[in-house]
């Protein structure tokens, strides 16, 4: 295997992890892949970033890394058009009270940002996101 497709492999590996340890919530885990990906945007199959996925479970000190690390976007729009705002909005019947809990502190976090659900974000910038 060349260089080059060893640096493309660690990337890889680096995206899948931090998907993993933000799903699960594994702050320290997700933080050393972020520092090695150096990408707080990266996207998964769906369109969605680590944010979003911390959003969706509620998982606030991933949520604060990122929005900590140089150029995190809180208005990247998934594949579903929706932001991480509008995803930590969302809410189900299933839902567990502590992913209520920090769903609402994660949604406090992205309008300090300045974020914006989905639909506000469409109508402020029709051509995509920014």
């Amino acid at each position: 295997m060349d260089a080059a497709a060893k640096i493309r492999a660690f990337y890889e590996q680096g995206r899948l992890r931090m998907f993993f340890h933000a799903e699960n919530g594994d702050s320290k885990e997700f933080e050393m892949w972020l520092d090695a990906v150096e990408n707080p945007n990266v996207r998964d199959d769906f369109g969605r970033t680590p944010l979003h996925i911390a959003a969706l479970m509620g998982h606030v000190e991933i949520a604060k890394a990122l929005l900590e690390f140089r150029d995190c976007n809180p208005n990247a729009i998934d594949g579903h058009g929706r932001t991480p705002l509008c995803v930590a909005l969302s809410s189900s019947e299933d839902d567990k009270d502590y992913t209520k809990e920090g769903r609402a502190q994660i949604a406090e976090l992205l309008r300090e940002q300045r974020a914006t659900d989905a639909t506000i974000y469409t109508k402020l910038c029709p051509t995509g996101p920014v």
